[in-house]
């Protein structure tokens, strides 16, 4: 029989201004009359039943449909980073709180990439607010979204239990509250068990970053970079290459890069293997 145990449920979660849930592969919206209320809510009572029961749940669609297809999935990746808790979830030692926290708190960025949405980019919602004669994919009732003062309640919450947090945005380096949030960690005596990710587009790389990671068990950075040069500045309107490549050198060790495979850039991939090659 297959194992359709994912440990996600049982240690993390994932936190945008619309979706709290067990990952951002849980496609089932959870239904909340608070947030705060969201660890010891029945429906994450019946998704980790669901697991330990070797129940496929629907709301894992996603996993579930690339396994079946050959592909690795985020369940199974997931599993195998974290395995040593395994044993312990199956054996009934629950954890109170996760420890593993994937923060989105806003889509304020500074770059309207060809390939986002106005989801995850002020700068897009703000030209489809902008042009409401033209046919959009999607239309975004503001410009700027952000976290429920109920939602930052929780995050406080869970500040002495942490020890993983992953930031992205919008672009996480320009969101205030990103700052006033690791600042807490740092104040609560926690840091020095926390690692810290980031997601970043590497345009806007400030020092007090790079400084307030001296704090914290480990900080790393995931470059989101689909090109080099102008092909970069192009396809992360209105990125700057130069500016980009600086802030590389600037953060030092460390980093990792993500790159979005689209037609934009598909025919152009060794670019970007030659460029870490120089690094």
């Amino acid at each position: 029989m297959a194992d359709n145990f994912c440990v996600m449920p049982f240690i993390h979660s994932f936190v945008t201004p619309n979706i709290i849930s067990p990952c951002c592969a849980y496609t089932k919206k959870i239904q909340l009359n608070s947030k705060t209320q969201y660890w010891s809510s029945e429906q994450l009572k019946n998704i980790q039943q669901n697991m330990l029961d070797n129940v496929r749940d629907t709301g894992c669609n996603i996993c579930w449909e690339k396994e079946d297809r050959g592909y690795s999935s985020l369940r199974q990746h997931s599993n195998q980073i974290y395995a040593t808790h395994i044993d312990q979830i199956k054996q009934n030692h629950r954890q109170d709180n996760p420890f593993y926290l994937d923060l989105r708190l806003g889509n304020l960025c500074n770059l309207k990439c060809r390939m986002c949405t106005s989801e995850w980019s002020s700068q897009i919602a703000g030209e489809i607010l902008d042009n409401p004669n033209e046919e959009w994919i999607d239309t975004p009732k503001q410009k700027i979204i952000e976290l429920d003062n109920d939602t930052w309640e929780l995050l406080d919450q869970w500040i002495p239990y942490v020890r993983r947090v992953f930031m992205t945005g919008g672009e996480p380096t320009i969101i205030k509250r990103n700052l006033d949030y690791i600042n807490k960690i740092i104040i609560s005596g926690q840091s020095r068990n926390v690692e810290l990710i980031f997601t970043t587009n590497a345009t806007n790389i400030n020092q007090n970053f790079i400084d307030i990671g001296k704090n914290f068990k480990s900080v790393s950075y995931n470059v989101s970079i689909d090109a080099v040069g102008e092909l970069a500045n192009y396809i992360r309107y209105p990125s700057n290459w130069q500016t980009i490549n600086d802030n590389l050198k600037k953060i030092g060790t460390g980093v990792s890069l993500n790159t979005t495979i689209q037609w934009l850039n598909m025919t152009r991939l060794n670019e970007i293997f030659e460029f870490i090659e120089n690094c």
